[in-house]
């Protein structure tokens, strides 16, 4: 599956949102002040039916629908969504490489060497 993926500065976002999440709307308050200054949609509001862990979480799936247009429904999935985390594209297929320091793609074995399939 494809998936937006979090830039650096975007992840700073939900991490200061995320530092404040206690205080009831804080968090939701520093998204929409983010959204005002980038020109981004307002975060989506949490919904009434939410409970727990979702209630306390919900600023992690607004803002990454918020910077990525893509609604997310699982909070855990959002954590692997920062692009750093990841190495750049994969010059034959495009896919992510598994860490910055890769040196072969896993997706398609872009880097093997031995037939000539390393750029």
């Amino acid at each position: 599956m494809h998936l937006p993926m979090l830039e650096d500065d975007e992840w700073a976002v939900l991490m200061a949102a995320h530092r404040v999440s206690e205080t009831p709307g804080a968090a939701l308050r520093i998204l929409a002040d983010e959204a005002a200054r980038r020109g981004l949609p307002a975060p989506r509001a949490v919904p009434d039916d939410a409970g727990g862990i979702m209630r306390r979480l919900w600023h992690m799936l607004a803002g990454y629908g918020m910077f990525t247009g893509v609604e997310e429904d699982v909070v855990n999935a959002v954590w692997h969504h920062k692009a750093s985390l990841y190495g750049p594209p994969c010059p034959a297929c495009g896919k992510p490489l598994r860490t910055p320091q890769a040196r072969l793609c896993a997706a398609c074995g872009w880097g093997m060497g031995e037939q000539g399939r390393d750029g």
